[in-house]
């Protein structure tokens, strides 16, 4: 069972989801804990244990979750649109940080701009990751 398939029984569905096994309870409740940390984190944080009876803990979310909702909340789908594209870096961006002298050798080698570009965009990189990236001297 797909995790949506999952929310769409929680939400919609009582009779299905008194139904299921405690097999796919368990299954899907890890997932479905990560989604439902959109609407309360710290409830959802609660039951992030290991060890926990996920089929238990299934149980008490949809115990809680179905008198509120009789729909699936707009909050448990990523809004697409919103979620920010990777930003282009230009030479302006990279200059401003420089003083005039050095903005003024920096345009006269180009080479070192791209360069400087080059490793921007890989420590972005590396921070959307977590990566750290250690440096030798």
């Amino acid at each position: 069972m797909t995790p949506n398939q999952f929310i769409r029984i929680m939400f919609t569905d009582k009779r299905k989801f008194k139904d299921l096994t405690l097999k796919e309870k368990g299954n899907s409740f890890f997932m479905f804990n990560r989604i439902i940390a959109r609407l309360y984190p710290l409830k959802a944080n609660l039951f992030n244990v290991n060890g926990i009876d996920t089929a238990l803990a299934s149980t008490v979310w949809f115990n809680a979750l179905s008198e509120k909702f009789s729909y699936i909340p707009n909050k448990l789908e990523p809004n697409w649109n919103v979620l920010k594209k990777e930003k282009d870096i230009n030479k302006s961006e990279i200059l401003k940080d420089f003083s005039s002298s050095d903005k003024n050798i920096l345009l006269l080698y180009p080479e070192l701009i791209e360069a400087e570009i080059a490793l921007v965009k890989e420590n972005l990189k590396n921070e959307k990751s977590g990566n750290i990236k250690v440096l030798k001297k």
